[in-house]
């Protein structure tokens, strides 16, 4: 059962830390540490945190991209600009370092878990 529990907490941060990151695209750095913060805080361990960034990253840097070349990026249309691979960048190392001190938090916090 406490199996089962951990499962379910995987996979409700990694659809949080997600979509809270695609969400706010247009805060590139405080994107990926609001999302990371809440998904680790969510799965209450660093490192566990850090396996839900890495289930995370390669899908989110997809949308990401998708977002940062064609709806309103600083250099619309432009899909290899070294900008558009610094945003996508910036987003993903804010959220693995949101996600490690998220983790943190939820660690300290003890047996008090999230539904």
């Amino acid at each position: 059962m406490e199996s089962l529990r951990q499962n379910r907490r995987f996979v409700s941060a990694s659809i949080t830390m997600g979509l809270l990151t695609a969400s706010l695209f247009f805060i590139p750095i405080v994107n990926g540490v609001v999302g990371g913060a809440v998904g680790g805080y969510k799965v209450a361990s660093p490192l566990q945190a850090v396996y839900v960034v890495l289930v995370v990253i390669p899908p989110l840097a997809i949308v990401l991209y998708l977002i940062y070349s064609t709806a309103g990026a600083p250099v619309f249309g432009v899909p290899y600009h070294p900008s558009v691979i610094t945003l996508i960048s910036t987003g993903c190392v804010g959220l693995l370092l949101g996600a490690v001190l998220g983790g943190i938090a939820g660690a300290a916090r003890g047996s008090r878990v999230l539904p």
